[in-house]
């Protein structure tokens, strides 16, 4: 949330200038956000292979790193390298939800605050943004729900390092490791406050 949801308003701020080629990189923006997580995650799983990866490649080859980096399998770059993927996936989405908000505002409103002599900052920061915050409730409410691309690169390891809370969940009731009884009572109960802390995130 601290790095998407920033990032994805300043694109999306430029992107509804109606400026060339806007459409263009809205596509490809958006692009990631209709490829399966599971296929994306693959992907990325390969370029952060520690061995004949793609990203230890490419470092090596121009003298960055001297021996390779096992980046989804050590507790310094791990969280980091599923933060890269979760930017990479979500991006898109929340900078189509700021500039469908933005276009949903009537113009209206801003000839208003011109009357009143708001310049472009004010109008941004007392008009904009406070008409955008369901976008952010949704982006924490998605970050709480998230856990498909870190059950495919890392399944929470090394050492719990990735875990999140619906991944801890989804192991309890299938089983985290084959021959491991599902505990289904427990995440039951687990469940149920998951989804208290969702709704008072989303009343608030």
């Amino acid at each position: 949330i601290i790095f998407i949801i920033p990032l994805a308003l300043i694109m999306a701020v430029f992107l509804n200038q109606k400026l060339r080629g806007s459409s263009f990189f809205r596509g490809v923006y958006f692009m990631p956000t209709i490829i399966s997580t599971a296929v994306s995650s693959m992907v990325f799983g390969f370029i952060f292979a520690a061995y004949n990866g793609v990203l230890n490649g490419v470092l090596k080859a121009i003298g960055v790193i001297g021996q390779n980096v096992n980046w989804l399998g050590d507790a310094k770059t791990a969280m980091w390298s599923v933060l890269i993927v979760a930017l990479w996936a979500g991006f898109g989405n929340y900078m189509i939800y700021f500039i469908s908000g933005m276009s949903s505002i009537s113009e209206d409103v801003y000839e208003s605050a011109k009357i009143d002599g708001a310049n472009g900052i004010q109008t941004f920061f007392k008009i904009t943004l406070p008409m955008l915050k369901i976008i952010l409730m949704l982006a924490i409410t998605g970050a709480f729900k998230d856990y498909e691309s870190i059950m495919v690169l890392t399944n929470g390891g090394p050492n719990n390092r990735t875990q999140v809370m619906f991944l801890y969940i989804y192991q309890l009731i299938f089983g985290k490791d084959v021959g491991t009884n599902p505990q289904i009572g427990y995440a039951t109960v687990l469940s149920l406050v998951a989804a208290l802390i969702i709704g008072i995130v989303t009343a608030v």
